[in-house]
């Protein structure tokens, strides 16, 4: 069982800078950086993570390989469909950042 974990920044985004967690073959957080940036420690996952988000913010990806995996919800009632990153799913809002 892999249980390397992982930290990463995609910076320059149109929505904001990220900040990208793993642990094993997960993503488990993905979220707007509020705070100065930490070391990176990047994971297969989180690469293959920031390849997809890059190819979705400048060549219009729509679907993503990358598995999630998420342990907290904090759904936000009225919070527009419009911000989502990952379409073709249930909605549901993880901390900072709103998925569907």
């Amino acid at each position: 069982m892999n249980t390397q974990k992982g930290i990463a920044y995609y910076r320059n985004s149109p929505v904001g800078d990220l900040i990208i967690e793993s642990e094993g073959e997960s993503i488990t957080r993905i979220g707007f950086r509020k705070e100065g940036y930490g070391t990176e420690s990047i994971t297969p996952v989180i690469d293959q993570c920031l390849a997809e988000l890059n190819e979705y913010f400048t060549k219009g990806r729509k679907f993503f390989r990358s598995i999630l995996a998420f342990a907290e919800l904090n759904f936000k009632p009225g919070f527009g469909r419009n911000c989502c990153i990952y379409p073709m799913a249930q909605p549901f809002r993880t901390k900072n950042l709103l998925f569907v």
